[in-house]
């Protein structure tokens, strides 16, 4: 007899005879899951298939996998920094509070891309920074000159103050959108 084929009929003698202390095994125990496990496990296996095909059908229809609006962010070589959006909704809210949406996306080399998926339909106004030191803010010098780059939707100009509301809207449909933002 072979060294394994020994080894296994030791294991299945009861203790006294192997002469160890070992409680005996428990034979019902000898197939760790019955045949009523492999069933519900692949019938489980089944259902996770099925419906993940269903999933990946849905994602492959164009209406699923097109985002509401996509801007493309040209920026400064940025090693470690985010690219910080935020949108607004109105002339009343226009930089002045805090963005009805917001989104951070890290910096990648000088072209950075922003998805907002199921954006209501609507007129936006989008504010864009870098922010070099991810320290969340658009930082400052004493007299309050911009040391971060920032742009605007439509590339508004700022002239004596922000950008007026008007210079920087644009629309969202049901159709796709997507806009550049070159931050200086």
């Amino acid at each position: 007899m072979t060294t394994a084929s020994m080894t296994f009929i030791q294991r299945s003698l009861p203790p006294k005879e192997r002469g160890t202390s070992a409680p005996t095994p428990n034979p019902s125990r000898a197939v760790p899951f019955g045949m009523g496990y492999w069933f519900s496990a692949f019938l489980i296996l089944v259902v996770n298939l099925s419906s993940a095909g269903a999933q990946a059908s849905m994602a492959q229809s164009p209406e699923a996998r097109e985002p509401s609006l996509r801007i493309d962010v040209s920026h400064p070589p940025a090693k470690a920094a985010d690219v910080r959006v935020g949108l607004y909704t109105s002339a009343s809210n226009w930089l002045d509070e805090e963005p009805v949406h917001g989104m951070l996306a890290p910096a990648t080399d000088t072209l950075t891309s922003v998805v907002f998926d199921s954006l209501p339909e609507g007129t936006y106004g989008a504010a864009v920074y870098l922010d070099e030191n991810r320290n969340g803010e658009l930082d400052r010098t004493f007299l309050v000159i911009f040391k971060e780059p920032y742009g605007f939707s439509r590339d508004a100009r700022v002239r004596r103050g922000p950008p007026r509301w008007d210079d920087a809207t644009f629309e969202v449909s049901s159709e796709p959108v997507r806009l550049h933002i070159r931050l200086e």
